[in-house]
């Protein structure tokens, strides 16, 4: 573990919901996280390839010489790294592996902790030729050679609706290959498994949502059963006003069961108006970081998971993730009968996340994303983790409407 996850750690992990000001402290987490240059810095120092104080210019100068030493054109805004924070595109970042001579490992890392995504998709054929040829050691003019000779796939707007090969059996496949022949007629033969992504998380949320929302599933359960409970809890964790309205009844509709799990069921939220993304809500606040603002789970995204649809890796990756944090709690709540939990759950719910996250080829938790930071920032600051998601979200959604209040 790093420093900046050290540290991140030390001071995330000591903000205590019921405790004053912890609002401020809120704020701070948020505009502690490093920009893309800061990571890449480090990322690099980390692997020996620059001395600690290699200022700006020598890293810029450094990975401007690596480029060209491989045979690839340098990024064309590197200076806008460090002088706008700028980030990078995702083909930039291939490159960048093939620039610095990454093996698989430090490629995945590089993916992870400074670029904030996902690796090599398996759904993808050239990102799968990427993989390919960092894991053989080939160059990035034999990765490019290789991908000329892949097969032209339409992309489907829609998940297949026969059989599907999910992201497992693909990796497990591609690591048994050995020669370049072999990759080719391996992609060529199975070219119709490649026009759609995200296939392995989509049967997840697929399966969460009916477990969720399904007849007699866990959020009517729970309002059934923890209604009273549920809302001496919101006025225990999250600000309320005269303008809470504690609602009842319930016809399950997404947009109803989405915002019980985000804890904002009991409020009015006349003030969104047709708005179904809570972007009202997210945008330029001081406690949410414009990375986890960007792709949160919103109501558009879910019913177009749900349908088969293609939304981005990180839509998928985050709703997945919001939907094992609820459905974990609200089993536990239903079994114990209280939304308290003891620490050992927290580490269990961890490891269910990042076991579902590996399944589907992303990347596991990680603090020094602005998103996972909300989700393990709830696992460790209380013993009622789902009611200290729900007050960051009510939160939220006071400070964008403070002026309506007053």
């Amino acid at each position: 573990m790093g420093k900046y996850t050290e540290t991140l750690e030390d001071f995330s992990y000591g903000i205590d919901p019921g405790e004053d000001g912890y609002e401020e402290m809120l704020e701070k987490a948020a505009g502690s996280f490093r920009p893309f240059d800061v990571a890449l810095t480090a990322f690099l120092t980390e692997n020996g390839m620059i001395g600690e104080a290699a200022t700006p210019d020598e890293v810029l100068r450094y990975i401007t010489d690596e480029f060209k030493a491989a045979g690839i054109e340098p990024p064309r805004n590197r200076k806008k790294w460090f002088s706008v924070h700028a980030s990078i595109k995702r083909k930039t970042a291939f490159e960048m592996c093939f620039a610095l001579r990454l093996d698989e490992d430090q490629a995945d890392d590089f993916f992870r902790r400074v670029c904030l995504e996902r690796g090599f998709d398996g759904h993808d054929m050239t990102e799968i030729v990427w993989l390919y040829a960092i894991r053989n050691g080939l160059t990035y003019e034999e990765a490019l050679r290789i991908q000329k000779k892949l097969p032209t796939v339409k992309t489907d707007q829609k998940l297949a609706t026969g059989q599907v090969i999910y992201t497992q059996m693909i990796q497990s496949e591609i690591a048994e290959i050995s020669s370049e022949e072999e990759l080719i007629r391996y992609l060529t033969e199975r070219a119709s498994s490649f026009g759609y992504n995200n296939a392995t998380a989509t049967r997840f949320i697929r399966e969460l949502w009916d477990e969720i929302a399904g007849e007699d599933g866990l959020a009517y359960r729970e309002r059934r059963d923890f209604h009273s409970g549920y809302e001496e809890d919101v006025e225990s964790y999250g600000r309320t006003d005269s303008r809470v309205k504690i609602r009842v009844e319930k016809d399950d509709s997404l947009w109803d069961v989405y915002l019980q799990i985000l804890g904002l069921s009991h409020i009015d939220m006349k003030q969104l108006g047709t708005d179904r993304s809570l972007k009202p809500i997210l945008k330029d606040r001081d406690l949410l970081h414009p990375l986890a603002e960007d792709s949160f789970p919103d109501r558009d995204g879910l019913n177009k998971i749900l349908r088969g649809e293609h939304v981005s890796h990180e839509r998928v990756r985050k709703i997945l993730i919001l939907l094992v944090f609820y459905r974990y709690w609200v089993r536990l709540l239903l079994k114990n009968r209280s939304y308290a939990v003891n620490g050992g759950e927290m580490a269990r719910l961890e490891q269910t996340i990042n076991n579902y996250l590996v399944d589907c080829g992303y990347p596991t938790l990680y603090i020094g994303n602005p998103y996972d930071w909300v989700i393990l920032y709830s696992l460790v600051n209380s013993d009622t983790p789902l009611m200290t998601f729900r007050g960051f979200m009510q939160e939220l959604y006071y400070r964008s409407f403070e002026g309506d209040r007053e």
